[in-house]
């Protein structure tokens, strides 16, 4: 079992002075900003333990131990905090922090999260942190260009003309893909994007969507993505971009 530390500081705050609803509401979540992210990061939940183990006499020292399961949580959790990117821990973790800061602002605290690495402040005189990136579940119409991989990527182009390399999330989906070089489909996964610019940063491939097979029309493909996408597709020269797209592979 190991251990990290919850420092709460304020006027006058002690064991004996801070309302035990305020000091059990405030390990609840960080209770709860923990198991989600750990949940987040693959361990199951009900394998992820905290406990209390300590509070200093007479200070506002408390040493909180954890398993490993929880230690992967913590330390992202703390992230998060250090780095002031919510888009670092999933939503249930977001807003277990968020209410941290308010208790914090109410009660005039600083709450810090002390281990090996710097401290992760909670200080309401800095504000909420905001979330840097945006995560969600999205689809992408693409053209395929290569697939594969000991850790499966597929290469496709998108419809502003740029290559890009995603990540897969089986060798199942890969060869799927890997069977659909030169066509279009519908991408499917969890995405990260840049908030403000909704540029996508980061996309894993969970399923195929519809797809054009290569018997179908190349011209109709194009209509349909007008259809779809807007002006990236209006005026494009159906056959003239099939043979620029195979050239370039």
């Amino acid at each position: 079992m190991q251990s990290f530390n919850l420092k709460i500081d304020g006027d006058n705050v002690s064991p004996q002075t801070v309302d035990l609803g305020d000091l059990l509401d405030t390990l609840h979540n960080v209770r709860i900003a923990i198991i989600a992210a750990a949940v987040d990061e693959g361990q199951p939940r009900g394998s992820v333990f905290l406990s209390l183990q300590r509070i200093e006499k007479k200070c506002n020292l408390l040493t909180i131990g954890e398993n490993e399961e929880a230690r992967v949580g913590r330390i992202r959790v703390a992230r998060a905090i250090r780095k002031r990117d919510m888009s670092l821990v999933p939503p249930e973790s977001q807003e277990a922090i968020r209410k941290l800061w308010r208790k914090a602002a109410k009660q005039s605290w600083t709450i810090a999260f002390q281990d090996s690495e710097p401290e992760a402040i909670i200080d309401p005189a800095k504000g909420v942190p905001t979330e840097k990136y945006l995560r969600g579940k999205t689809s992408l119409f693409v053209y395929v260009l290569r697939a594969g991989g000991e850790d499966p990527t597929v290469q496709v182009k998108l419809a502003t003309g740029q290559k890009v390399t995603f990540e897969v999330a089986n060798s199942e989906i890969a060869v799927q893909l890997g069977e659909r070089l030169y066509q279009y489909v519908v991408l499917k996964g969890d995405a990260k994007w840049l908030r403000g610019t909704q540029r996508i940063v980061q996309f894993k491939v969970t399923s195929i969507g519809h797809y054009n097979s290569r018997k179908a029309s190349i011209k109709d493909t194009m209509a349909e993505l007008s259809q779809i996408m807007g002006h990236h597709w209006k005026g494009v020269d159906a056959d003239a971009y099939l043979r620029e797209e195979r050239s370039d592979d």
